[in-house]
């Protein structure tokens, strides 16, 4: 099974290529989708599902693994950006035929963190 891993931003959306097999899990392809700071939203956006679509085209993912949308109360523009962020991701994933499945920052990242920070 092929899953893409998103980390959404609108500065830069990273992503990973993963094929789990029988042997385990092997990376196939990973790196950043970036978007031009100085130009207007939805311009950005949409360098940024162009590039999506190439990633996804190109990966033929069977399944994306999204981070969850994580908003601070202190930060409410930042959470909004997000949303368009995510929004771009499953309409790109929806036209592809890829389903989206949402995880926590926390449950994707877990392979890479020590095992006292999982049990909080």
């Amino acid at each position: 099974m092929r899953i893409l891993g998103i980390d959404p931003g609108l500065r830069r959306t990273g992503y990973g290529l993963v094929e789990i097999s029988a042997r385990g899990p092997v990376l196939l392809e990973g790196g950043l989708i970036e978007t031009d700071g100085r130009r207007p939203l939805p311009a950005r956006l949409h360098e940024l599902y162009c590039g999506l679509l190439d990633v996804v085209s190109e990966g033929r993912p069977e399944v994306i693994a999204l981070e969850d949308l994580f908003a601070h109360s202190g930060f409410p523009r930042a959470g909004i950006m997000m949303g368009h962020v995510c929004g771009v991701v499953c309409l790109a994933a929806a036209q592809s035929g890829v389903p989206v499945d949402c995880w926590c920052s926390l449950r994707i990242r877990a392979p890479t963190l020590p095992m006292r920070w999982l049990s909080r």
